[in-house]
């Protein structure tokens, strides 16, 4: 049953109507009163909302890497069409201002090492944009290791001088390679 009351902020109460426990939520007009049936559901709902919230909390203070998606074959398809027409004398491609460098966590060198292996390519795409800032980053060719998200955070720190056409500023499609090497 749904009752109408003012009320500003949030209030959660739990009490007892008689032998049945219930438990009261008030969000801004909208009062409910809930019953043993329904006070599991909404105390579980009402956890998995704060624990949803904490979490997203969480990952804005700290650094949480996450890989790149997949290039679409939308975005394949515009970085062949501009590899095609690289040749071509009105079309300048973009030029890197500042390319800082990709992390190489310990924890990758430690299984590359384990696996015997030297080295690991992770391949980008990403668009640069008028302004010359890359947009859009996608993962071509994944090197795994978590390497795919170091290397996507230096690309997200490029800067450009942006691709122009007959002089004027265009967003261009293109690849970044980004090799990751034991010595």
């Amino acid at each position: 049953m749904l009752h109408r009351r003012p009320s500003e902020n949030l209030r959660v109460q739990a009490g007892r109507l008689g032998q049945c426990p219930q438990i009261t939520i008030e969000i801004g007009t909208a009062h409910e009163v809930y019953n043993h049936v329904h006070m599991r559901n909404v105390i579980l709902t009402g956890l998995l909302f704060a624990m949803a919230f904490l979490s997203a909390a969480a990952s804005k203070d700290h650094d949480t890497s996450v890989d790149p998606p997949p290039c679409s074959p939308k975005m394949r398809q515009a970085i062949d069409t501009m590899k095609s027409q690289k040749s071509r004398a009105d079309i300048a491609p973009p030029v890197p201002l500042v390319s800082p460098e990709a992390e190489f966590p310990d924890s990758a060198r430690k299984q590359l090492r384990k696996m015997h292996t030297l080295f690991a390519d992770s391949i980008l795409g990403f668009t640069v944009d008028t302004e010359g800032n890359p947009k859009d980053v996608c993962l071509i060719q994944p090197a795994g290791f978590g390497l795919d998200a170091s290397a996507a955070n230096a690309a997200k720190g490029y800067k450009f001088n942006p691709a122009r056409d007959h002089g004027d500023p265009i967003a261009y499609p293109t690849t970044l390679q980004v090799s990751f090497r034991l010595c």
